[in-house]
């Protein structure tokens, strides 16, 4: 490539270089906050009472809360209660200025596609108020944890 023998200080001095120009280039807010719902359901294997609507979550209080206008949080999915699954899925929210979504990408997966899947669905059905600045678009970070509560937790 350089004509440089590729050498692992070399391919980390390279990788180095290609997030921080990502970064100058707007691509990466590292210091933005992270905002976090928890996707809790009642019940779990086999329990009829576990119901297929939004669970009860904490709510959020951040930038990304504050510009969503319409839509819900996850479903916690019917096949992944009955599995007993778990976890925690980070997503990049990315939205214009005009508020609509452009883009949302799993940052971090739970370790199950059920839930990653889950929480991609639902931010994709938001909207957002539309905003002032400079920037095309922002990206927001939202974490969605998704776990079952027994019925005296």
């Amino acid at each position: 490539m350089l004509g440089l023998p590729m050498t692992p200080p070399l391919l980390l001095l390279l990788r180095v270089a290609v997030v921080w120009l990502a970064c100058a280039l707007g691509g990466c807010r590292a210091n933005d906050p992270v905002e976090e719902t928890e996707v809790a359901t009642i019940g779990g294997a086999g329990d009829a009472s576990a119901s297929q609507s939004p669970a009860q979550d904490q709510p959020t209080k951040g930038p990304l809360a504050r510009r969503k206008v319409t839509g819900s949080d996850p479903l916690y999915p019917e096949m992944s209660k009955r599995l007993q699954e778990e976890g925690a899925v980070e997503l990049a929210v990315e939205v214009g200025k005009d508020g609509s979504l452009r883009k949302v990408r799993v940052t971090k997966s739970s370790g199950y596609e059920r839930l990653d899947q889950a929480a991609v669905a639902a931010v994709r059905q938001w909207t957002f108020t539309p905003r002032t600045g400079e920037e095309a678009a922002l990206v927001y970070h939202q974490r969605f944890v998704f776990r079952l509560v027994s019925e005296g937790r």
